[in-house]
């Protein structure tokens, strides 16, 4: 009887199985919309990719990043890569444009593995090694190229009591008077970043007030041939000592601005800013004449905000 009850119960279960990817199939939804995020496990984990997720543009992700962290293991490596190729070929059959495969550091052995399915390099960033295929061999490949600038920002900080404002000299770099800044970290908004760069370079803490223009460069020195936005950014003091980055910062003062908009040795783009600084503080409706000032809206993505920069009516400032 105990018998009975088991094959019994194991039929039950495989049948239950069945009907669910039956339904599954049923009501996956289509288009570029959908972003319903699967979760396939099996009893033989070599039989199917464990983590598969359905993003807009029919497009799939594979995350064996996530996949190990529940626990799934890959048993022979050298069966990846007719494991991949069959869902390739089961993807390419229901019309999916591309594949996302995503490995953590301790499975880029499977690169090379990948690599003879089709896939290719996309980027690698912290733990993690990103792949891509495109299925539609008729259709130009359109899969976006990983990110190609980097994001700099700098205060600018001007004291309105003195009409100083705040500049400094890289150590390590030509020594020409600047505006402190810095690369911005993952995830940081711009105003942020200004302020924490003036503040680890000079020791000076600040409040923001407004983008005053950006910079883009292409090909620049030491970022991996990636194009550069800075934004330059005005800052409002609220301390004055200075306690420059011993690290970075080769010198450090407070300049009248007149002398930073006059001298030969300061940067192109600090004594462009200097001469904005210059018209504005002439200008009847003062710094508002040249502000971009920031918003921050509410996204169309769940539970997220954006900030957007523009210019607005000095009424309204």
């Amino acid at each position: 009887r105990m018998a009975w009850n088991r094959v019994l119960a194991q039929t039950i279960l495989r049948n239950s199985r069945l009907l669910w990817k039956i339904s599954l199939r049923r009501h996956l939804p289509e288009g570029p919309s959908s972003s319903l995020q699967l979760r396939l496990h099996s009893s033989r984990p070599q039989s199917i990719l464990p983590w598969s997720e359905i993003l807009p543009f029919r497009s799939i992700r594979v995350n064996l990043t996530e996949a190990q962290k529940e626990g799934w293991a890959l048993e022979r490596a050298e069966d990846f890569p007719e494991l991949l190729k069959a869902h390739v070929a089961q993807w390419r059959s229901e019309g999916r444009s591309a594949i996302w495969l995503h490995l953590p550091l301790s499975l880029c052995s499977l690169v090379p593995l990948a690599a003879e399915a089709g896939f290719h390099l996309h980027h690698g960033r912290g733990e993690e090694v990103v792949m891509n295929c495109w299925l539609l061999e008729h259709k130009t490949n359109k899969l976006p190229h990983y990110a190609s600038h980097q994001v700099g920002v700098c205060g600018v900080v001007y004291r309105e009591d003195t009409g100083e404002i705040l500049v400094v000299q890289d150590k390590f770099k030509f020594a020409k008077w600047k505006f402190p800044g810095g690369l911005s970290e993952h995830a940081e908004d711009i105003a942020e970043t200004a302020v924490r760069e003036v503040r680890e370079e000079t020791g000076v803490h600040t409040e923001f007030q407004s983008v005053l223009a950006f910079r883009q460069h292409h090909h620049m020195p030491n970022a991996f041939d990636c194009s550069d936005l800075y934004v330059v950014c005005r800052l409002q003091p609220l301390t004055f000592d200075l306690q420059p980055c011993q690290d970075e910062v080769l010198k450090c003062q407070w300049m009248k601005l007149e002398e930073l908009a006059t001298t030969m040795e300061t940067t192109l783009l600090s004594h462009r800013i200097s001469r904005l600084l210059l018209d504005a503080r002439e200008n009847p409706a003062g710094f508002s004449s040249v502000d971009i000032a920031m918003e921050e809206l509410v996204s169309v993505y769940p539970n997220m905000t954006y900030k957007l920069f523009l210019r607005t009516p000095a009424e309204q400032q």
